[in-house]
Protein backbone atom coordinates (compact mmCIF):
# COMPACT_ATOMS: atom_id res chain seq x y z
CA UNK A 1 0.00 0.00 0.00
CA UNK A 2 2.78 2.36 0.56
CA UNK A 3 4.53 1.39 -2.73
CA UNK A 4 1.02 2.67 -4.41
CA UNK A 5 0.26 5.91 -2.60
CA UNK A 6 4.03 7.17 -3.04
CA UNK A 7 3.68 6.37 -6.86
CA UNK A 8 0.37 8.09 -6.84
CA UNK A 9 1.79 11.44 -5.38
CA UNK A 10 4.44 10.89 -7.49
CA UNK A 11 2.76 10.55 -10.53
CA UNK A 12 -0.39 13.07 -9.62
CA UNK A 13 2.74 15.50 -9.08
CA UNK A 14 3.21 15.55 -12.88
CA UNK A 15 -0.44 16.04 -14.09
CA UNK A 16 -1.78 19.33 -15.18
CA UNK A 17 -5.62 20.15 -14.30
CA UNK A 18 -7.13 18.88 -16.95
CA UNK A 19 -5.49 15.49 -16.88
CA UNK A 20 -6.63 14.52 -12.96
CA UNK A 21 -5.55 11.29 -12.18
CA UNK A 22 -8.32 8.49 -11.56
CA UNK A 23 -8.01 5.28 -9.81
CA UNK A 24 -9.24 1.55 -11.17
CA UNK A 25 -9.40 -1.00 -8.09
CA UNK A 26 -9.46 -4.57 -9.28
CA UNK A 27 -9.09 -7.08 -6.49
CA UNK A 28 -6.41 -6.55 -4.64
CA UNK A 29 -4.78 -4.75 -7.39
CA UNK A 30 -4.79 -0.80 -7.95
CA UNK A 31 -4.66 1.10 -11.51
CA UNK A 32 -4.08 4.63 -11.87
CA UNK A 33 -4.79 6.09 -14.87
CA UNK A 34 -3.69 9.23 -16.49
CA UNK A 35 -4.81 11.53 -19.44
CA UNK A 36 -2.18 12.08 -21.66
CA UNK A 37 -0.55 15.41 -20.49
CA UNK A 38 1.45 17.21 -23.17
CA UNK A 39 2.96 16.91 -26.90
CA UNK A 40 6.11 15.75 -24.92
CA UNK A 41 4.45 13.39 -23.20
CA UNK A 42 1.86 12.02 -25.70
CA UNK A 43 1.01 9.14 -23.69
CA UNK A 44 -1.77 7.99 -21.48
CA UNK A 45 -0.56 6.06 -18.74
CA UNK A 46 -1.95 2.95 -16.60
CA UNK A 47 0.06 2.38 -13.81
CA UNK A 48 -0.67 -0.95 -12.03
CA UNK A 49 0.21 -2.03 -8.57
CA UNK A 50 -0.54 -5.10 -7.15
CA UNK A 51 0.92 -6.83 -3.92
CA UNK A 52 3.18 -9.38 -6.79
CA UNK A 53 3.89 -6.71 -9.18
CA UNK A 54 4.30 -2.89 -10.51
CA UNK A 55 4.43 -2.32 -13.96
CA UNK A 56 3.76 1.34 -15.86
CA UNK A 57 2.06 0.97 -19.34
CA UNK A 58 1.59 3.76 -21.85
CA UNK A 59 -0.28 4.23 -24.74
CA UNK A 60 -0.21 7.43 -27.20
CA UNK A 61 -2.24 9.36 -27.73
CA UNK A 62 -2.41 9.32 -31.64
CA UNK A 63 -5.61 7.24 -30.01
CA UNK A 64 -6.77 9.89 -28.20
CA UNK A 65 -9.73 8.13 -26.19
CA UNK A 66 -9.67 5.97 -23.66
CA UNK A 67 -11.88 3.96 -21.59
CA UNK A 68 -11.06 1.69 -18.31
CA UNK A 69 -12.80 -0.55 -16.10
CA UNK A 70 -12.13 -3.76 -13.33
CA UNK A 71 -13.91 -6.51 -15.31
CA UNK A 72 -14.22 -10.30 -14.08
CA UNK A 73 -13.61 -12.97 -16.72
CA UNK A 74 -15.73 -16.29 -17.22
CA UNK A 75 -13.52 -17.98 -15.08
CA UNK A 76 -13.86 -15.30 -12.32
CA UNK A 77 -10.27 -13.74 -12.90
CA UNK A 78 -10.27 -9.97 -12.31
CA UNK A 79 -8.86 -8.05 -14.91
CA UNK A 80 -7.86 -4.28 -16.26
CA UNK A 81 -9.68 -4.17 -19.28
CA UNK A 82 -9.63 -0.70 -21.37
CA UNK A 83 -10.57 0.09 -24.73
CA UNK A 84 -8.32 2.74 -27.22
CA UNK A 85 -9.59 4.16 -29.86
CA UNK A 86 -9.87 7.09 -31.83
CA UNK A 87 -11.85 9.33 -34.03
CA UNK A 88 -12.07 8.49 -38.23
CA UNK A 89 -12.33 6.61 -40.56
CA UNK A 90 -9.34 4.56 -40.17
CA UNK A 91 -9.73 3.57 -36.63
CA UNK A 92 -11.81 0.74 -35.29
CA UNK A 93 -14.24 2.84 -32.27
CA UNK A 94 -15.61 -0.35 -30.60
CA UNK A 95 -12.63 -2.83 -30.93
CA UNK A 96 -8.85 -1.92 -29.66
CA UNK A 97 -8.96 -3.58 -26.29
CA UNK A 98 -6.36 -4.08 -23.74
CA UNK A 99 -6.75 -6.39 -21.34
CA UNK A 100 -4.09 -6.72 -17.82
CA UNK A 101 -4.40 -9.26 -15.32
CA UNK A 102 -4.98 -7.72 -11.81
CA UNK A 103 -2.91 -10.24 -10.04
CA UNK A 104 0.32 -10.42 -12.25
CA UNK A 105 0.23 -7.28 -14.35
CA UNK A 106 0.90 -8.85 -16.54
CA UNK A 107 -0.14 -7.62 -20.22
CA UNK A 108 -2.95 -10.49 -21.63
CA UNK A 109 -4.16 -8.35 -24.81
CA UNK A 110 -2.15 -5.23 -26.62
CA UNK A 111 -4.20 -2.59 -27.67
CA UNK A 112 -3.02 -2.40 -30.78
CA UNK A 113 -5.62 -2.98 -33.50
CA UNK A 114 -6.82 0.67 -34.17
CA UNK A 115 -8.05 -0.14 -37.72
CA UNK A 116 -9.36 -3.47 -37.79
CA UNK A 117 -10.00 -4.09 -34.01
CA UNK A 118 -9.85 -7.14 -31.81
CA UNK A 119 -13.10 -8.23 -30.40
CA UNK A 120 -12.38 -11.77 -31.53
CA UNK A 121 -9.30 -11.95 -29.05
CA UNK A 122 -10.75 -9.88 -25.89
CA UNK A 123 -14.12 -12.57 -26.64
CA UNK A 124 -11.57 -15.84 -26.33
CA UNK A 125 -9.48 -14.51 -23.32
CA UNK A 126 -12.62 -12.96 -21.38
CA UNK A 127 -14.23 -16.71 -21.97
CA UNK A 128 -17.65 -14.14 -22.66
CA UNK A 129 -18.50 -10.99 -25.03
CA UNK A 130 -17.09 -8.06 -23.47
CA UNK A 131 -19.79 -5.50 -22.85
CA UNK A 132 -19.84 -2.14 -24.18
CA UNK A 133 -18.53 0.52 -21.63
CA UNK A 134 -20.99 3.08 -20.49
CA UNK A 135 -19.31 5.98 -20.18
CA UNK A 136 -19.61 8.68 -22.90
CA UNK A 137 -15.69 10.77 -23.31
CA UNK A 138 -18.33 13.49 -25.04
CA UNK A 139 -20.36 13.67 -22.25
CA UNK A 140 -18.15 13.41 -19.39
CA UNK A 141 -14.48 12.77 -18.14
CA UNK A 142 -13.28 10.66 -15.63
CA UNK A 143 -15.33 7.87 -13.63
CA UNK A 144 -19.14 7.33 -13.50
CA UNK A 145 -21.04 5.62 -11.55
CA UNK A 146 -20.35 2.31 -12.86
CA UNK A 147 -16.93 2.59 -11.80
CA UNK A 148 -15.58 3.01 -15.47
CA UNK A 149 -13.09 5.77 -16.63
CA UNK A 150 -12.94 7.93 -19.93
CA UNK A 151 -10.40 10.05 -20.97
CA UNK A 152 -10.02 12.25 -24.22
CA UNK A 153 -6.76 13.64 -24.76
CA UNK A 154 -6.96 17.42 -25.36
CA UNK A 155 -3.24 17.14 -27.07
CA UNK A 156 -2.73 18.35 -31.12
CA UNK A 157 -0.23 15.83 -32.50
CA UNK A 158 0.77 16.72 -36.07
Amino acid sequence: MRRFLLLFVLLAATCTAYAAPQVIRCGDSDTVVINAQSVSKPFFTLSFSSPKSTKLYQLSAENEFLKVRCDKKASGAWVVLFLHTCGGTSCNEDSNFGIIDAVTGELLLEAGQSLNGNAAQAKKIMGKEVEPFTCMIEEHEGSNSKGEICFSSEIELG
